[in-house]
């Protein structure tokens, strides 16, 4: 069973889905809830469509309530949170950019300190480096 909750009414019985459980009754990682219990505040389904990406749009899960037929709705990207995205993807990148001149300056002390050791060690033996 998949769970559906933080529905927000549309219209009569239809109901966009704001929260997707795919596992309410794990053990582990499910709610701890019985089935009442979840259904007093959201709907049980035993699968969910799946979604198509379309350009500029994203998708959101629509449920009747009373058949628990389920549908996905296309609607427009917020064009200032694509850009928000946009702008924090670039800054990953530069962080793991950063990261990865970080690790190679770091290996690159490692060598230097390693040969150092090791003519030092050369030395101390009264070998030659």
């Amino acid at each position: 069973m998949i769970y559906l909750s933080n529905l927000k009414l549309v219209n009569g019985t239809v109901f966009s889905v704001g929260f997707i459980h795919y596992f309410p009754f794990n053990e582990e990682f499910g709610l701890g809830k019985s089935v009442e219990e979840l259904e007093g505040n959201g709907v049980l389904v035993e699968s969910i469509p799946e979604s198509f990406k379309q350009i500029g749009k994203r998708s959101v899960l629509h449920v009747d309530v009373n058949t628990k037929d389920l549908w996905y709705e296309y609607i427009d990207n917020d064009p200032i949170l694509d850009d928000k995205v946009d702008l924090l993807e670039k800054e990953n990148i530069s962080l793991k950019l950063a990261f990865i001149e970080q690790d190679i300056a770091t290996q690159q002390e490692m060598t230097t300190l390693k040969l150092a050791l090791i003519e030092t060690d050369a030395k101390i033996q009264g070998g030659t480096a």
